[in-house]
This record gives C-alpha cells, sequence and structure tokens, in this order.
C-alpha cells in the first residue's frame, strides 16, 4: 500500500503535487513487486473507503490468479453495447461463465500462493 501523509479520503482532492509525488512512489513500488515477484502486472486500485484515508493498493498479478481473472472479465465485457440480441446473450453468457469459475476456494489459494511469495524473499 502507498499512503500519502496529508489526511483526505479521495485522491482528488489531494493537491496536484501530492498526487504525483504519490504516484511516483507507487510507480517506484510497483517496480520493485514487478523485479522482485516476477508477476505479469502490477494492478492498482486507490481507495478511499473502508479506510477513510485515500490509499493506493498495488496487487501483483497474472493471468491464472484471481486477479487476472477479474480483468478477464472486463476484457470481456470491451465491445459493448452489442449491436444485436444474440450477441447480447453470448457476452453476458461469457462474463457469467467466467464470473462463475470464481470461489472462495480460489480467492484463498491466490492470497496463499501470494503470501507465500513475500515471505520467500
Amino acid at each position: 500500500m502507498v499512503i500519502p501523509k496529508r489526511h483526505v479520503q479521495w485522491f482528488y482532492d489531494l493537491s496536484d503535487s501530492e498526487v504525483g509525488h504519490l504516484f511516483q512512489v507507487a510507480k517506484k513500488v510497483s517496480r520493485t513487486l514487478k523485479r522482485k515477484l516476477k508477476p505479469d502486472v502490477v494492478c492498482m486500485i486507490i481507495r478511499g473507503m473502508r479506510i477513510p484515508h485515500v490509499h493506493i493498493i498495488l496487487i501483483p498479478s497474472s493471468k491464472k490468479d484471481l486477479v487476472g481473472k477479474l480483468f478477464a472479465i472486463f476484457d470481456a465485457a470491451q465491445g459493448f453495447p452489442p449491436s444485436t440480441k444474440k450477441e447480447l446473450t453470448e457476452k453476458l453468457a461469457n462474463l457469467q461463465a467466467v464470473a462463475m469459475s470464481f470461489s472462495n476456494e480460489d480467492l484463498k489459494r491466490s492470497l496463499n500462493v501470494t503470501e507465500k511469495k513475500v515471505r520467500k524473499r
């Protein structure tokens, strides 16, 4: 996680210089995660809801883990709006199939793998 010093709930309430610094630090941390853990990508989520202080969560991810599957859903949704009812039905069926492939066990396995990788290094 990357957290700014000044307390604000939302990133858009930070000054331009604070946003710039926050993203520079996130970039450095992402490069370190990429080099050490060798994921396909490092995903970024900016939050401020559950914990009312803006923070960036950096998630090393591969195509096969839970985060990769989640982004596969987003990728599958691209191309909307479909031009025909048949195309819509097919796209929705594909999205449902990907979404239904997730389970709590997948999530637990994904988190355990990440924890083990971090502990080893």
